[in-house]
């Protein structure tokens, strides 16, 4: 009895426990509810799983735009041309650091002050106009102006202004300007140098026609000279001896003053005017070198070379001229050098040397034509007085004889004058030639022809006619 009692205490004990778990079960709603609150709460930690990337991608951007942002700060700062922030008064507003060293100072003394007191009284004008036209066209406008600084130093710059509305509001003005200012003062300088070697190579070419067709050397350097005249230059030509290393002067053409200090000093150099041409002098350099070579300073250039007794005369002598810059020219013929010249003038650079060469080539083709025009006229000279004499005696030939006799002849009858005419020969001359030679025969000849030349007067004429018949 006892142990049936256990058997049913226990199962009962297992019903109440299976009831009591079906009571403490879920229902359907609580389920819905509760997976509903899981998801919930997974959306929730992926939302904040994104929020953290996207706060880390903001972190690493805001750092690339702070690298970028430093970098554009040395782009602007350190860019090669000058840029201007300026309002509607032309007060600086902003500047970079070439803009501060195109001005010549610091930037906290130009911001807040007027672009324009740094300008020229001309540009001035024009930037006004400029600024006129960039407010009612509404597009970048670009002109020329020129710069001022304390040093009175003038410093050329192309600008180049926009305009636009200041939505920020950042400088407190509706309205602001860019400006880049480029320094153009170098490009200024070339090209004007250029120009002026254009149209001096255009001017000493249109010049070498009548240097070309000149058939002297004085045809020749007084076309030289009127050329380099028009130009507004001095000139100095030299011939040049290698033997005793010195340039004799030939031609000179300078301005009133210079030409007076010249003809006072120029007798005083060994030779008349001529020089000594120092191993160490530009006018070697230019030989030795054999180009045409530019001197910006002769001063500076004789401080800079050792000289001697015999080159200091010159170094006054150029110093009194007050000659400051110098193209030396060689004159050159086939590597063979006739004579230097030297073009003086104050507006000359080191881009003239090119139309200065090409000049020099053709006045040294033009004295070397007119040499050997001279030469050739001198032998032919030489070969028509040859033509008219005897070989062996020297004297008239047959040929030359009546010529001068027809002459004579008309002479005589037009004034009714008497004319002599004796004729002469050796008698036995052959026998002579036969008998000791033909040389003996010509020294015979020669001798005889001596003694009658010792009794004829500067005005008879006496010729051999032939043989031994004079």
């Amino acid at each position: 009895m006892g142990k049936g009692k256990d058997v049913e205490r226990l199962a009962q004990l297992r019903q109440n426990a299976e009831e009591q778990i079906n009571i403490n079960k879920p229902s359907p709603l609580d389920e819905v509810l509760l997976a509903d609150t899981q998801k919930l709460v997974q959306e929730l930690q992926v939302h904040q799983v994104e929020l953290e990337l996207q706060n880390e991608e903001l972190r690493d951007a805001q750092a690339r735009l702070a690298v970028e942002r430093e970098r554009y700060a040395d782009l602007y700062n350190f860019a090669p041309v000058a840029y201007f922030l300026l309002d509607e008064n032309d007060v600086i507003l902003s500047l970079n650091y070439s803009a501060c060293q195109l001005l010549g100072k610091e930037r906290v003394t130009l911001i807040n002050r007027p672009l324009t007191t740094h300008l020229t009284p001309e540009s001035l004008q024009a930037f006004n106009v400029h600024r006129e036209h960039v407010r009612y066209s509404g597009l970048p406008q670009s002109c020329d102006l020129e710069l001022r600084g304390d040093d009175k130093k003038v410093t050329f710059v192309k600008a180049q202004t926009t305009i636009y509305r200041d939505t920020t509001e950042r400088y407190g003005r509706k309205y602001v300007w860019r400006t880049v200012m480029t320094d153009v003062t170098e490009l200024k300088r070339v090209t004007k140098a250029l120009t002026h070697s254009r149209d001096l190579l255009l001017a000493l070419s249109e010049g070498a026609r009548s240097v070309l067709m000149a058939a002297t050397d004085t045809e020749i350097y007084d076309a030289v000279g009127k050329q380099v005249k028009y130009l507004g230059a001095d000139l100095v030509v030299f011939s040049y001896s290698a033997e005793d290393h010195h340039i004799h002067t030939k031609y000179v053409t300078f301005t009133d003053k210079r030409k007076e200090i010249w003809n006072e000093h120029a007798d005083s150099f060994l030779g008349g005017a001529s020089f000594y041409v120092h191993e160490n002098g530009f006018v070697a350099q230019a030989l030795q070198e054999r180009k045409t070579i530019f001197v910006q300073d002769i001063s500076k250039s004789f401080a800079e070379r050792s000289y001697d007794k015999k080159t200091a005369p010159f170094f006054d002598f150029v110093q009194n001229l007050k000659i400051k810059q110098v193209i030396v020219a060689p004159l050159l013929v086939q590597d063979e050098i006739v004579g230097v010249m030297i073009m003086i003038s104050d507006k000359l650079s080191g881009a003239d040397v090119y139309a200065v060469d090409v000049f020099a080539g053709q006045v040294a083709i033009s004295l070397h034509k007119a040499r050997l025009q001279k030469e050739l006229m001198n032998a032919l000279d030489r070969e028509h007085e040859l033509a008219k004499l005897d070989p062996l005696t020297a004297l008239l030939n047959r040929r030359a004889f009546d010529a001068m006799a027809e002459k004579e002849l008309d002479t005589a009858r037009r004034h009714d004058r008497f004319l002599s005419l004796s004729s002469l020969d050796i008698d036995h001359f052959k026998e002579v030639n036969d008998r000791f030679g033909h040389g003996f025969g010509d020294e015979m000849l020669k001798h005889f022809v001596s003694v009658i030349r010792g009794q004829l007067r500067a005005t008879d004429i006496f010729a051999r006619y032939g043989g031994d018949e004079f």
